[in-house]
């Protein structure tokens, strides 16, 4: 409690760092990011728009993960370099690493804290990534009938988090079912290869695809979307191109990610759909639910 009283009467301490590099003349800044991939359109957008409107003339450099790179890709903004030693949730310090050159920066913060620092831009800044035209081709590699609309799911999310994320394999399978046994869907499994090793149905590409692969199968196959509260989702979301999507959102804790961001998605003909359940409880979002709101026959619109 304390802790939150202290950032509401103190200044906030990323005004004072760009303040003091503004009266410095510092222009450029290298930042440390080893959060997941949901957290680039979330967390990076704000922090360099508020860099950017501070100091324009500012050349903003990530340090990051390896896997985070494609996500770096959609935000051409900021450069970014990889650490191989990164590792997800493990500490870190960008002054020491071996991939970059210190002279090149006058700038340093090595844990950014969008969370804090850019709480009050939440419900009315609007992140924007950009497709890259060389993505477009990719999803030729998997052999899928151009003339099927095909349902992306993503069943299970690869985070610290995610035991409360998931819905379950169980209801994943009987949904799959009946898309593709009632319904005649077609469904696309989105995931990692350590998933595979559980059957729920449905065409399966966990671990099969790139994230770059991945994102040019939902563009040029997929029509509508199951997924969880995700680095997927948070990414879909704010990629600036407009392009006809129907995603169905499941939510066990509805003030994170997008929903508590609460802005309307750069994709004009984008429709979210967010399902949520109990406080880190899925159970209570049915498989019935779930399989209308996909169909069209509900609308929840965020």
């Amino acid at each position: 409690m304390w802790k939150t009283w202290a950032r509401r009467l103190l200044p906030n301490p990323f005004d004072i760092l760009l303040s003091k590099a503004n009266r410095r003349k510092q222009t450029s800044f290298l930042l440390g990011w080893n959060r997941g991939m949901g957290d680039v359109p979330l967390g990076i957008c704000p922090l360099v728009a508020t860099i950017k409107r501070r100091i324009p003339e500012a050349k903003i450099t990530f340090l990051i993960r390896k896997d985070l790179g494609p996500a770096f890709t959609l935000f051409p903004e900021v450069s970014y370099l990889v650490d191989p030693t990164f590792i997800r949730g493990q500490p870190y310090d960008i002054t020491r690493s071996h991939q970059i050159d210190q002279k090149k920066y006058e700038v340093f913060i090595n844990w950014p804290d969008p969370t804090y620092w850019c709480q009050s831009m939440v419900g009315s800044f609007v992140p924007k990534l950009t497709w890259p035209a060389s993505w477009d081709a990719l999803h030729k590699r998997f052999d899928l009938d151009p003339k099927e609309e095909y349902i992306g799911l993503q069943p299970s999310v690869s985070s610290p988090h995610g035991k409360w994320r998931s819905w379950g394999l169980e209801k994943y399978a009987k949904l799959i079912t009946l898309l593709e046994k009632k319904h005649g869907k077609k469904v696309l499994l989105f995931g990692s290869q350590d998933e595979r090793s559980s059957d729920i149905g449905g065409i399966d590409l966990r671990g099969k695809t790139s994230i770059e692969e991945l994102f040019s199968l939902i563009y040029h196959r997929c029509s509508h979307l199951i997924l969880p509260d995700s680095g997927i989702l948070s990414i879909l979301y704010y990629i600036d191109r407009p392009s006809p999507l129907r995603i169905v959102s499941l939510w066990a804790r509805p003030l994170q990610g997008v929903l508590k961001q609460n802005v309307p998605s750069p994709n004009p003909y984008l429709e979210h759909i967010p399902l949520i359940g109990d406080y880190k409880n899925l159970d209570q979002i049915s498989v019935g639910a779930t399989l209308k709101a996909i169909l069209g026959e509900t609308h929840a619109p965020l």
